[in-house]
C-alpha cells in the first residue's frame, strides 16, 4: 500500500504529520474537476489547516496534478503516470525509508544552519528608503 506524509517544511506552518493512504487522496481528487485544496481537507480532519495546502503542492511539485484550464486559483488532475511509475520503482529497489528518523536529522540540520534573530536586530541594506530623495 502507499502512504504519504508531509514530514516538514521550510516555513514555520504547523502540519498533520501522519500518513495518508494514496487511494484516500485519488477518491477525494477524482470526486472533483476543478478543485482546490479544500477537497483534501476531510483527510486531515480536526488536524492543522495548512495540510491541505501542503499536500497540493506536493501534488503539483509531482506533476499529479496541475493548474486548471477552466478556472483559476483551482487545479485539475493530470494525465501523468510518472509519479505512480517512480513509486513503484522506489518499492521495487528494496531502499529502507525511515522518514521519522531522516525528519529528525533533517530538522536538526535546518535548526543549525538558520541563524536567530535577536529581539530588535535590524538587517543591512545598502538601498536608501524610498521616501528618501538621493539625487543630490
Amino acid at each position: 500500500m502507499i502512504k504519504i506524509r508531509l514530514y516538514g517544511n521550510t516555513g514555520n506552518g504547523f502540519l498533520n504529520q501522519d500518513w495518508i493512504a494514496w487511494t484516500a487522496i485519488q477518491e477525494k481528487l477524482e470526486l472533483h474537476s476543478p478543485f482546490t485544496s479544500q477537497v483534501l481537507h476531510a483527510l486531515f480532519s480536526g488536524k492543522s489547516l495548512n495540510s491541505p495546502g501542503f499536500l497540493m503542492a506536493v501534488l503539483k511539485a509531482e506533476g499529479v496534478v496541475k493548474a486548471s484550464t477552466v478556472k483559476g486559483r483551482c487545479y485539475e488532475l493530470t494525465k501523468d503516470a510518472g509519479f505512480l511509475a517512480e513509486i513503484e520503482r522506489l518499492m521495487a529497489s528494496g531502499v529502507d525509508l525511515d522518514a521519522d528518523t531522516e525528519a529528525k536529522l533533517e530538522a536538526k540540520a535546518a535548526a543549525k544552519s538558520k541563524p536567530k534573530k535577536q529581539a530588535g536586530e535590524v538587517e543591512a541594506t545598502t538601498e536608501a528608503p524610498a521616501d528618501v530623495d538621493t539625487s543630490a
